[in-house]
């Protein structure tokens, strides 16, 4: 939406005072004043591609629509088009990268009888219900439920996501223990053991390098409700596994071939998400990995450096996901940002695009562009996908409206450059903008996948839609058609009455902008390279291009009077013809060009 304003504003500017210039030019000829005003306002409405908002805004819900059935849920419609620019992809691992459903893989103990009473006790979940670790816990402990009605729960410290830990008080064999669960690097500052720390430290480190995400379990006396004051001894360490989604993997190579980079953000153990990250493709050699810890030690400048060759983001607090994202678009990129808790909603609220999980908490998704009912990252990739076809469909009907609008203000702006009878009324001007514009623009959003979208690098909407490679095909199809149709009036005049001159011109101007319509529906590819993709890339073109047809031959046959114009014999559908050929040409001629360019330079 800001691309296309920032276009339009400047695009009216520049036909205003193209228009004021032709209008005094044909002032100072002696041409009739009220005739150059009618002509001029008929084309300063012809030009102005006033259906652009409406379409596009179709495009972006026929988008929604689209990836509604593959599970994303748009709360904002112009997040659609987002979803093409998107550069970077900063997602959560469990849950999104990884299955979410955890199980305990590896257990390292140093009282046994004390660390399934830690796991058991220091745990909210019920009837298996709960937050996926508490879950693998009493699956292990299979006689959990008897040992929590034998040891009551006094107190209970929630899980801090500062200090990666909970805690409770519970009554065991009347003495009150106090149980804590959470970050080994937490436990270990709080821990009287420190004889076992080594020990303890190799397991950890073996656990996290098998992909393992790892806690550790202390317990201690008292009653105290401040961490500050426990003291505990750690009694074992549990690692549980969590494997990579189906599909995650490939969306991941998807994305780096799409020139977007993958960046997981983990609570977890700094070598877990490494090990991880490895395991999908996030991480590879040369890749640098951040802790929460090592990012309040930068400056922004130092930070932006680092993330710049950063795949990995550890012991990640929400203050510093925040701060990441919002560093990350003050340097230029699209972020998309995956969040499920009340403790996301700082970066989802942000983000360039924030998507919340389904199973999320109603304060991420109310804050988000974005829902994906599946909690996956492949989900997010496919959505990019389309996104970016989306963007295509916007930055085609941008060509075929200001391409076509230019060709019809080049034919009247040189005639009365060059001193001759103008070509259109102002009548037709505006049915021309009504029986091509208005029918075909219309089809523009249902324009299927042109090619591998996914096999290029992303770029932000007002270079997409706006670039110089896009001027450059308007202006070469408004010029190249335009002065033919100018040549066609020229050679007509003195050959034929000025009511046939006038109806020959209005048709060819007819049928060359339909016939651009129908190559703009490809922008690279030439139509004879794959005529069957040609012809079913969007059959709805045709369909406008045959409602349009029915409409003008009813003006040229019916109510000719009407339109200032006469029927035309077979020997000038002739003229009419050539001028669509042409048009046609000109555009397969150029995309062979530029199709043989880029052959050559890969």
């Amino acid at each position: 939406a800001k691309a296309i304003k920032f276009f339009t504003r400047r695009y009216i500017i520049l036909l205003i005072s193209l228009l004021s210039i032709v209008g005094i030019i044909g002032f100072l000829q002696g041409r009739e004043l009220l005739d150059i005003v009618y002509v001029l306002v008929a084309q300063l409405v012809s030009s102005v591609p006033e259906g652009l908002p409406l379409v596009v805004t179709v495009v972006v819900t026929v988008g929604a629509i689209a990836l509604s059935k593959k599970k994303t849920l748009t709360r904002d419609l112009p997040s659609v088009e987002t979803l093409g620019s998107a550069t970077v992809i900063a997602s959560d691992k469990t849950g999104t990268i990884t299955a979410g459903k955890l199980a305990v893989k590896d257990v390292y103990e140093l009282d046994p009888e004390k660390l399934r009473f830690g796991a058991v006790l220091c745990n909210d979940a019920h009837d298996y219900k709960g937050d996926p670790i508490d879950v693998a816990l009493i699956r292990w402990v299979e006689d959990y439920k008897e040992i929590r009605d034998r040891c009551k729960r006094i107190w209970a410290y929630p899980f801090d996501t500062k200090l990666r830990l909970m805690a409770t008080i519970n009554e065991v064999k009347g003495t009150k223990k106090l149980f804590v669960k959470g970050a080994y690097e937490e436990l270990k500052k709080m821990s009287k053991n420190s004889d076992k720390f080594q020990v303890i430290e190799k397991e950890v480190s073996s656990m996290a390098e098998n992909g393992l995400r790892v806690i550790a379990i202390g317990v201690g006396e008292g009653s105290s409700k401040e961490p500050s004051s426990w003291k505990i001894d750690i009694v074992g360490l549990i690692g549980f596994l969590d494997p990579p989604k189906d599909g995650v993997k490939e969306s991941i190579s998807i994305a780096k071939k799409a020139g977007i980079k993958v960046i997981m953000i983990t609570g977890d153990y700094p070598l877990t998400a490494k090990a991880v990250a490895r395991d999908v493709g996030i991480w590879e050699e040369g890749n640098q990995l951040l802790t929460g810890i090592e990012i309040e030690e930068m400056d922004d400048k130092k930070l932006y450096d680092a993330l710049k060759k950063t795949t990995v983001l550890a012991r990640i607090l929400p203050e510093h996901k925040h701060r990441i994202v919002s560093i990350l678009q003050e340097n230029g990129e699209i972020v998309a940002v995956t969040g499920d808790g009340v403790n996301d909603v700082p970066a989802l609220k942000i983000a360039d695009l924030g998507i919340a999980m389904g199973s999320g908490t109603e304060a991420a998704k109310g804050v988000s562009k974005m829902v994906i009912l599946d909690n996956n990252l492949k989900v997010i990739v496919d959505a990019i996908k389309t996104g970016r076809v989306i963007a295509d469909n916007i930055r085609k009907v941008i060509y075929y409206l200001l391409s076509t609008a230019i060709q019809e203000l080049l034919l009247v702006s040189f005639a009365i450059i060059a001193w001759l009878p103008l070509p259109l009324f102002p009548i037709q001007i505006l049915w021309i903008n009504l029986v091509t514009d208005g029918v075909q623009d219309k089809a523009f959003p249902f324009t299927k996948e042109e090619g591998d979208v996914m096999n290029r690098c992303p770029k932000k909407s007002e270079k997409h839609f706006f670039d110089r490679s896009q001027v450059f095909r308007v202006v070469t199809f408004g010029l190249a058609v335009g002065l033919t149709c100018l040549f066609l009036f020229i050679y007509l005049m003195g050959r034929y009455s000025n009511e046939i001159d006038l109806t020959v011109i209005f048709t060819s101007v007819v049928f060359a902008q339909w016939t651009n319509g129908i190559q703009a529906q490809k922008e690279t590819q030439p139509f004879f390279k794959d005529i069957r993709k040609s012809l079913t890339i969007n059959p709805y073109i045709f369909g406008g291009v045959g409602i349009g047809v029915v409409l003008q031959l009813s003006v040229l046959y019916l109510i000719p009077d009407l339109f200032n114009v006469v029927p035309l014999a077979l020997e000038h559908w002739v003229y009419v013809l050539f001028v669509a050929l042409f048009a046609f040409g000109i555009v397969e001629i150029r995309k062979w060009v530029e199709y043989f360019i880029d052959k050559h330079r890969k």
